[in-house]
């Protein structure tokens, strides 16, 4: 007896020890790809935001490790942190990280792609995590799965490849959900949650939603055991998982302690950062033909730019992903959660926090821009549910089939997944270079049939490097360039440009349209003067133009 134990301890550990070496094995692969892939990626007006505002904190925790007292005097954290402070650190410091790491020490990247690189390590980290998160529930073909839809998605794609925001919360918050799940099956965990939301806290505003899904799961699995006196003076509630004690108490000094701006004047600071967000300046959106500002995009943009931007394979595969997910929602709420099989939770938990990571933006008053970038934590929780899906779908197959072969069983999987995941990574490589956000779906007709639908074709004012290097190729010396309907952006991401050696500093460009010889057009059509911008750049010589599947992105025209 005491030989079966010991031999059972020691596979569960190996198990244990493979599954965790296969999750590192793959967030490192994750993470070298998007490093390989990032050079070639074009600059987003958020590039210029967070690059800067990272290098200039990792100088600071430099300085911090060599005179803590002197670097935590508020006047150098100040001086410091005064670049981007409307937004928490925590990306950041990996954007300031990685820009020393593998610019200023190894020499492998750009300042700028070095710096983009510490969005890439986030993706890596999701990655990992998923990885491991579904291989002990649902096998090796759900989780393997599940991390290879992610990144067959073009705009998550190009997402993890530049330096904003939006990919590391996602990343947080669905870490969030996975550390949660495991502090319900291991003690040790819950440090492990308090921990980790703490950091998804200082990553980005919309973190902090993660509570509400893990609230309402809690209460869906338990809501036989809430009862009221027959008085209605006392409430009998079930015991609260330890993990929320650590998220209430340890995650809000987590983020503190890695936010240096707050030590000083913390709740002035603290307070002025809510209020910035609370009102958020409005951000054109151009949708359904309609140009949003004030009031926003309709409730129905995010689900619709959710639909239109996953290919229609794997979102068909995801939507049955969450129905399964819905029906385990309500056999947690009719069972219980004692009651209730493990797989049937994780889904149900999956289901919440899906919801509540798009339904924020959909059906609370905030602006609705960037195409899909403010929900982004949608799309690793609805991969997940589609891992699941695929999963069950290879088990029906197998079943209804009754196969036996080996190589034709193999050989079935192998076309499945072509069929499921080919037309994302082909697309991913027809708008590679900077061109991602110019990705539409089937449901939407793809690009062209998206245009024709009054969706915007880019937007990000992406400073794309094939064009750079052509008008670096092309302008005569002295000629200057001028961008139409937003130049203030470009004049920002070129000097990165000129920074990193993509183009040489004889590049001029100019705010004025009349001091230019080359004028760059890109067709982004919530901005009110871009009809007069074409009918004033009619008249022009068209000397090169970028356009995918017959419709324009960008026009250079030569005065």
């Amino acid at each position: 007896m005491m030989r079966r134990s010991k031999e059972a301890v020691q596979n569960w550990f190996c198990r244990e020890k493979y599954a965790n070496t296969m999750a590192l094995a793959l967030g490192g692969m994750v993470f070298l790809t998007l490093c390989w892939l990032i050079p070639a990626q074009g600059l987003t007006d958020d590039d210029d935001f967070y690059a800067p505002a990272g290098i200039s904190y990792f100088s600071w925790f430099q300085d911090f490790l060599t005179d803590p007292s002197g670097a935590s005097e508020s006047k150098n954290i100040q001086k410091a942190f005064r670049f981007n402070k409307e937004h928490p650190p925590m990306a950041k410091w990996s954007i300031g990280f990685f820009e020393w790491l593998l610019h200023q020490k190894m020499s492998w990247l750009g300042s700028l792609d070095a710096a983009r690189a510490g969005v890439a390590f986030f993706a890596a980290l999701l990655a990992a995590f998923v990885f491991r998160f579904l291989l002990s529930s649902f096998g090796l073909a759900a989780a393997l799965f599940a991390v290879v839809a992610l990144f067959s998605l073009p705009r998550f794609l190009f997402h993890s490849q530049v330096a904003t925001l939006d990919v590391p919360v996602a990343t947080m918050v669905t870490l969030s959900t996975i550390a949660f799940w495991w502090s319900l099956q291991a003690r040790r965990w819950i440090w492990g949650v308090g921990l980790i939301f703490g950091i998804a806290l200082g990553t980005k505003l919309n973190a902090p939603f993660v509570a509400i899904g893990l609230v309402l799961y809690f209460l869906l699995g338990h809501s036989r055991d809430i009862s009221l006196s027959r008085k209605g003076t006392h409430v009998a509630l079930p015991q609260i998982p330890y993990a929320f004690w650590a998220m209430l108490f340890l995650s809000p000094l987590v983020f503190w302690l890695t936010w240096p701006h707050l030590w000083h004047d913390t709740f002035d600071r603290l307070s002025a950062y809510i209020k910035f967000h609370m009102n958020h300046y409005p951000i054109l959106v151009f949708y359904q033909g309609t140009r949003y500002l004030e009031p926003h995009a309709p409730w129905h943009m995010p689900f619709n730019m959710a639909a239109g931007t996953i290919p229609l394979p794997l979102l068909v595969l995801g939507m049955w992903g969450v129905l399964r997910a819905s029906r385990s929602a309500l056999t947690l709420f009719l069972n219980g959660d004692r009651t209730c099989e493990p797989q049937d939770k994780i889904q149900a938990l999956v289901l919440l926090q899906l919801v509540f990571a798009i339904g924020i933006v959909a059906f609370s008053h905030v602006p609705k821009y960037g195409g899909e970038k403010l929900f982004m934590p949608f799309f690793p929780l609805f991969c997940i549910l589609a891992g699941i899906a695929f999963s069950n779908l290879l088990n029906n197959l197998s079943s209804m089939f009754g196969l036996k072969n080996v190589p034709l069983k193999h050989g079935l999987v192998g076309l499945v997944v072509l069929i499921l995941l080919g037309p994302g990574f082909l697309a991913s490589e027809r708008f590679h270079g900077g061109y991602a956000l110019s990705y539409y779906s089937e449901y939407l007709g793809g690009l062209r049939g998206a245009t024709a639908a009054g969706y915007e074709r880019t937007y990000y004012d992406v400073a794309d490097k094939t064009l750079a290097k052509w008008l670096d190729a092309n302008v005569e010396k002295g000629a200057k360039v001028h961008f139409e309907p937003n130049h203030k952006e470009y004049k920002r991401t070129y000097k990165w440009l000129r920074r990193d050696g993509v183009i040489s500093p004889q590049l001029k460009l100019t705010k004025k349209w009349k001091d230019a010889k080359y004028i760059v057009l890109t067709h982004e059509r919530r901005w009110r003067q871009y009809g007069e911008l074409l009918e004033k750049a009619a008249p022009l010589k068209v000397v090169y133009e970028k356009r995918i599947q017959g419709v324009p992105l960008y026009t250079v025209y030569k005065k």
